[in-house]
């Protein structure tokens, strides 16, 4: 994996302080790792937020120093479609791209992360797990052996995704929810706390309960 060297982060406030102390962490243990700032489009330019600068809005990454990296911080239930368009649109370069891995995660030799993506502390990454990019994966999330998460997953705090479970496209699985084995959640669909899911979810639904049950369709506009 690249080193991340000087690192931007696209996107304050709560999870950008989340992913910030992660940065922090790896800092101690690689030198070169140095968070310098934020982009946010709500913040105004050269304020300050946890100590470190707001260099600008999002658009803006292109007028920074070409050795800086980004990662996004862009995850938020029912408005994923307007954000993956908003990330994608952006038109960074791969390569500019970080992926954070809190030094408190355990990953398994063969386990590929894709690029701007996020795993927290004490995440369990197993074996032949397939991770895609832009992905979220909170404090004490634990993967089961093949496990695939497709671009712009989230995976909140503490949830278990067991053997060859599948999360689609930007969807979210929110904190304390179980996947069973072999069981397959559909793209922009959503896992309400702390539910236990034991067949399939359709693309762009909203599924809670134990087990859990499609309550509401999300309409792909973040509706």
């Amino acid at each position: 994996m690249i080193s991340i060297g000087s690192l931007v982060i696209m996107g304050a406030q709560c999870d950008g302080l989340v992913v910030l102390e992660s940065v922090r962490r790896m800092a101690q243990v690689d030198p070169t790792v140095r968070p310098v700032g934020f982009l946010d489009d709500g913040l105004p330019r050269g304020s300050e937020f946890a100590g470190l600068p707001v260099l600008g809005r999002l658009d803006e990454w292109a007028a920074l120093p070409e050795e800086y990296r980004f990662i996004p911080v862009l995850h938020k239930f029912r408005q994923m479609p307007q954000r993956v368009a908003r990330i994608l649109g952006l038109g960074v370069p791969e390569q500019r791209w970080a992926t954070v891995i809190d030094p408190k995660a355990v990953l398994a030799g063969d386990a590929a992360v894709g690029h701007g993506s996020y795993i927290g502390p004490n995440v369990v990454v197993p074996p032949e797990s397939r991770l895609g990019n832009f992905l979220s994966i909170r404090a004490g999330a634990s993967l089961g052996h093949e496990v695939v998460l497709k671009d712009f997953a989230y995976v909140g705090p503490n949830c278990v995704l067991c053997g060859r479970a599948s999360i689609g496209r930007a969807s979210h699985i929110a904190a304390g929810a179980v996947v069973a084995d072999d069981i397959r959640v559909g793209e922009f669909s959503a896992v309400g706390i702390v539910s236990a899911v034991n067949r399939e979810i359709p693309p762009y639904s909203l599924a809670m309960g134990n087990p859990a049950r499609v309550v509401a369709r999300l309409d792909g506009t973040g509706q």
